[in-house]
């Protein structure tokens, strides 16, 4: 009898520390997982904040010396407060004075703050107020004496104002600072063309056409101050190339016409002209008087009588 109470007990004894020993396992298998689980959430968390640093550096304006070597030409800008945010915010929906309002009570508490200089001279500028966006940025550029943007913003402000020379200025600036910022050329090109000097206005949309090549507003803009040079043919290829690579640019067909017109080039007018009129048959009567043009010129009395018509009528029989 004491035997066999020996034995179970022996067995109860083995059972309880084979609960024991899974348990123990078990505790075991779910710290790992835990473990596993915070390991998994740092790795992600890692990676965003890789990625994201990636995405900020791209961001990051740098241009390239004639060796070729990326240089920064202006630091990150540091966050604008909140109150600045805010206005930025404003000018974007187009609420000018809230903006505004905003900057001049945060300059009563923080007084000369380039920040808010930047700010409001936006403000002023996208509200027409260029004499007080210029003084804005004035100001800010004093800190700030490489901020491209803010030489762009001031140029449109003296073009705005009429003053060529001092918008010329900053788009200079602007170019010193990076020479391949196309926007420059492009607005140096517009003041230029705006003030006849059709001949630099062409050297500088030239210019950015070799960065950014086939663009085809800055094609329109070059042909267009070739033109008033009296370069037809200059103007012609650039107008061509625009109707190749938008087919459906009724105007870049038409103006196409109008240089071969100038040039004598009857059946290439005649090309372009019913190119456009194909595109849109009504409504054209631009294109139906420079085709008659075209078409008078080659003799052929019917079908310039037939467009003119067409062309006094503005509409398609």
């Amino acid at each position: 009898m004491e035997k066999q109470e020996s034995e179970i007990f022996y067995r109860g004894s083995e059972d309880v520390s084979n609960r024991i020993c899974v348990a123990r396992k078990m505790r075991a298998l779910l710290s790992w997982i835990e473990v596993t689980r915070k390991m998994r959430a740092l790795l992600w968390h890692t990676l965003v904040i890789v990625l994201t640093l990636s995405i900020v550096n791209e961001m990051v304006p740098s241009h390239r010396t004639d060796g070729g070597v990326a240089q920064e030409v202006q630091k990150s800008k540091p966050l604008l407060p909140a109150e600045l945010l805010q206005a930025s915010q404003d000018i974007e929906e187009k609420r000018f004075d809230v903006a505004i309002s905003k900057c001049n009570a945060y300059l009563q508490q923080h007084q000369g703050s380039p920040e808010a200089h930047m700010v409001r001279g936006k403000a002023y500028f996208e509200s027409g107020e260029y004499h007080r966006a210029i003084t804005d940025l004035n100001s800010y550029l004093l800190v700030a004496p490489k901020d491209i943007e803010a030489h762009r913003l001031r140029a449109k402000a003296y073009f705005g104002l009429n003053d060529p020379e001092k918008a010329t200025a900053d788009y200079n600036a602007i170019i010193a600072l990076n020479p391949k910022d196309k926007r420059a050329y492009l607005g140096r090109g517009a003041v230029y063309d705006h003030y006849s000097k059709w001949d630099k206005a062409v050297n500088d949309f030239t210019t950015q056409l070799t960065i950014a090549p086939d663009d085809p507003t800055v094609l329109s803009r070059r042909a267009e101050s070739n033109r008033h040079l009296q370069q037809f043919d200059k103007a012609l290829t650039d107008y061509a190339r625009i109707a190749e690579l938008e087919p459906k640019n009724l105007e870049a067909w038409n103006q196409a016409g109008d240089m071969c017109l100038n040039l004598r080039r009857w059946n290439k007018a005649v090309t372009y002209f019913s190119e456009s009129i194909r595109l849109k048959p009504e409504h054209q009567w631009r294109a139906y008087d420079g085709r008659a043009k075209a078409y008078e010129a080659l003799g052929k009395k019917d079908l310039a009588k037939r467009d003119l018509d067409r062309a006094i009528k503005g509409r398609v029989f």
